[in-house]
């Protein structure tokens, strides 16, 4: 058929169709060659609707697609386009239906638009006192409430200069393209906002777009779901927005129900029979978010109307006809599914489905979804089904489509219309696996296909879990498939490259090991050397000590027994041990430690050892035979440097005497002074005490010896002779014999008796006969020199 043979609207639609068929190219191939949508050429091909004279290049140049020649041919197939309308008999003016449907009400609608007066004054002020306070005005209110009516034809005509968007997936674009044009006094209008958080998935994206509208200079509105609150609340500038400056929308009343029905038909000259205003406001004022329906119901009776004639009565019939309010758009929608063939009404799920956006703790709402995504798919028919699903919904004013989006004109259609309410509720969990896994792979693709924006892990075993159920094959587009391809590749390669990983890793672990065990053994075996020339040395070493100790075992017993000790603990050679045993069984000095300060007086008894320092500091130590000396007592003191030190022999008694500080007796046990009377002013180097610890004797520089009985508080006995300083003084065993030891004479030799001594005239000096040495019997051995001549005297008088 060719153009000259177009006598109708069907037999134009089947040719053009067949030039479609014949050129074999897609709905998209041919949109992308003319510029005009791929639905509407899917439109003209089907025969839904003609081309209007506005496109005509557009027209000409989808013929020159399809491979008509431009001239004659093309004017032929145009002058049919011209002769339809008036073969059809469409030249009458069509009745003007005021009513908007589904569809938003625009700023050019501003005259039909009626019942938010009150509600739109509201907003002018509000908007001038925001702006005021420097913030945004918000108009928040559920879904059919008419926000977008209200803010496109109610506040926009009255604002002056003023620009308009919708956020989409790339809000800071639509910024840029809208608001960077607009004057600078312009109202920024901001409608469907809640798409800041459904559509955009980049968080930065979001957080700069709130940034910019929060700190616009001019005023800016938006208008936004009441459901979407909690997530605008996370934003804390957003928050203080709103709590200042929100205005609710609420459900109108029945007085502004029916100026919404009746005011508009008025204009029109339309006719309302009894009973459709009462019917029409019982029906919505039962329904939910009733506003949208309610314009859908008015638009859909009124074409029914004006079908049936050209008068313009509009009744209850009408109503019925359409399915009332809660019925007109399920069965307008059911009424264009079911004019689908079987295999273009399964593409028209899948479609659907992809229309809608499913989150956790929001409802469902509509999604913008631009051709591309749409259309990705390598499979040419597919593609031209989508296109032709399309126009069939986008005739019945159920879907929208510009110039490369495509959305459903209201999202009261998600619920009006049981079928999809059906799909919804099917498999939801898999929606929004699908949801986001479309998210990822635009935005895998806009970031140009980075490797780090891959699934992996337990989100991609989710993702192919979901791919790999019945159906879900259908749904999943070219992008989506190439993205969880990239990802299972990406971990496959991941895994084998951790596999290699783990294998170079176990054979280095391996090739560590073995050489481990090479060190090892070479250190086992250096050690072993090693040990074995130590071993040697240390061998020789304590022979050569012990050879050295058994030299001087003679000489000097101590060091021997030491050198001996030192041998055995470098090694047990049978010549260390052998020295340490011969040292063992001699006798050997022990040396003991007196304290600090010059020189030192000692005195022992059979267990004991006191030494005196010139710090006059006192220490005693047990010494007992084959054991280690062990301190006794060690805070005795004196008030000056001691001269003498005397122990009796039962170790009970210690005598220090000083130099000028007299003589001082202790008691060993317990380290108590006791008293002696008239020792204070007793100086010289002589002490003794006798075996049994009863009699303490202590020469003076004077010549005297004074003699004290230790068991009592009484004075001394006081012995005289020559005057020359007593040197030393010394019991005799039994304690009744005394010797002196002068400077230059011998030792004077008395008897002591063990009774208490008779008193003393004043000083208690006894005025004995001097003792000389020639008055003495010469007992003992002559002495020679200085002070070395001893005499005996007998004192068994006292």
């Amino acid at each position: 058929m060719k153009g000259n043979d177009i006598e109708t609207p069907d037999e134009f639609a089947r040719a053009l169709n067949a030039l479609r068929r014949a050129s074999d190219k897609s709905y998209r191939r041919l949109a992308d060659e003319c510029g005009l949508g791929f639905n509407t050429i899917a439109g003209y091909c089907s025969g839904r609707h003609l081309p209007q004279l506005a496109v005509r290049a557009e027209f000409a140049a989808l013929l020159t697609a399809l491979g008509v020649p431009p001239g004659g041919p093309q004017k032929v197939w145009l002058d049919a386009l011209r002769e339809l309308p008036l073969r059809a008999g469409r030249s009458a003016a069509p009745v003007w239906n005021p009513y908007r449907g589904l569809e938003a009400f625009q700023p050019g609608d501003a005259e039909v638009f009626f019942g938010r007066s009150a509600l739109t004054a509201q907003l002018l002020d509000r908007l001038g006192a925001c702006h005021e306070r420097g913030m945004p005005l918000a108009v928040v209110g559920p879904s059919g409430s008419g926000k977008s009516s209200l803010l496109r034809a109610g506040l926009l005509p009255l604002v002056g200069p003023s620009t308009l968007l919708t956020p989409g997936a790339a809000p800071m674009r639509q910024w840029a393209a809208h608001v960077a044009q607009a004057a600078a006094d312009a109202v920024v209008l901001v409608d469907q906002f809640e798409e800041v958080f459904t559509l955009c998935a980049d968080e930065s994206e979001r957080t700069a777009f709130l940034d910019v509208l929060l700190e616009c200079p001019g005023p800016v509105v938006f208008g936004m779901r009441a459901d979407f609150y909690g997530r605008a609340l996370r934003y804390p500038r957003l928050a203080a927005v709103l709590e200042q400056g929100q205005v609710p929308v609420g459900p109108m009343t029945e007085a502004q129900l029916r100026e919404v029905i009746v005011e508009p038909a008025r204009l029109a000259g339309l006719v309302l029979e009894d009973g459709l205003v009462d019917v029409l406001l019982a029906d919505a004022g039962r329904e939910p978010g009733a506003l949208p329906l309610l314009s859908y119901t008015l638009k859909a009776i009124t074409e029914l109307a004006a079908q049936e004639s050209r008068k313009t009565a509009v009744g209850v019939r009408h109503y019925r006809a359409a399915g009332g309010v809660r019925g007109a758009v399920g069965q307008t929608a059911e009424a264009a599914f079911r004019s689908l063939p079987s295999h273009q009404q399964a593409v028209c799920r899948r479609l659907f489905l992809r229309l809608v956006h499913t989150d956790d703790g929001t409802a469902d709402i509509r999604r913008r979804v631009t051709s591309d995504e749409l259309l990705d798919t390598p499979s040419t028919g597919y593609a031209d089904d989508v296109a032709e699903v399309l126009d069939v919904f986008v005739t019945h004013r159920l879907l929208t489509a510009g110039d490369q989006t495509v959305e459903f004109v209201h999202e009261a259609l998600l619920m009006a219309w049981p079928r999809l309410t059906g799909w919804l509720a099917d498999n939801r969990e898999g929606r929004r696996v699908h949801g986001r896994l479309r998210t990822a792979a635009r935005q895998w693709r806009a970031e140009r296909y980075p490797a780090e924006g891959l699934y992996q892990g337990r989100i991609l075993a989710t993702a192919l879990e979901w791919a790999a159920e019945p159906g879900s094959d259908e749904v999943v587009n070219a992008l989506e498939r190439a993205f969880l391809t990239a990802s299972s590749e990406a971990t496959t390669a991941r895994e084998a490259a951790a596999r290699r990983r783990v294998r170079h890793r176990h054979q280095l672990i391996g090739l560590l090991a073995a050489l481990v065990l090479i060190a090892a053994a070479a250190g086992v075996y250096a050690r072993q050397v090693g040990d074995s020339a130590h071993r040697e040395a240390r061998t020789a070493l304590s022979r050569q000590i012990a050879e050295k100790a058994d030299r001087l075992r003679d000489k000097d017993p101590g060091l021997a027994a030491q050198l001996a000790l030192a041998a055995y603990a470098v090694s047990s050679t049978p010549e260390a041990r052998a020295s340490l045993l011969d040292s063992s069984a001699r006798p050997v000095a022990r040396r003991l430690r007196a304290g600090t300060g010059a020189g030192a007086v000692m005195a022992t008894a059979p267990s004991l050892t006191a030494v005196a320092t010139s710090t006059g500091r006192v220490r005693v130590w047990r010494t007992r035979d084959g054991g280690a000396p062990s301190a006794v007592r060690s805070e005795l003191t004196l008030v000056d440097v001691p001269q003498a030190l005397a122990l009796s022999a039962n170790g009970a008694l210690l005598a220090a005497g000083g130099r000028t500080g007299g003589v001082s007796l202790w008691r060993v046990a317990d380290g108590a002074r006791l008293p002696l009377p008239g020792a204070a002013d007793r100086h010289g180097p002589g002490l003794a005490l006798s075996a049994d610890g009863r009699l303490l004797a202590a020469g003076g520089d004077d010549g005297t010896v004074r003699l004290w009985r230790t068991s009592s508080a009484s004075a001394p006995v006081v012995l005289t002779g020559p005057r020359a300083v007593v040197r030393s003084v010394a019991f005799s065993p039994d304690g009744h014999t005394l010797a002196r030891r002068r400077r230059r004479h011998g030792a004077p030799v008395g008897r002591v008796h063990p009774g208490p001594p008779a008193p003393a005239a004043r000083s208690h000096r006894r005025h004995e006969p001097r003792l000389r040495p020639r008055d003495l019997p010469r007992r003992a051995h002559p002495g020679r020199g200085y002070g070395r001549r001893a005499h005996r005297t007998d004192l068994g008088h006292l």
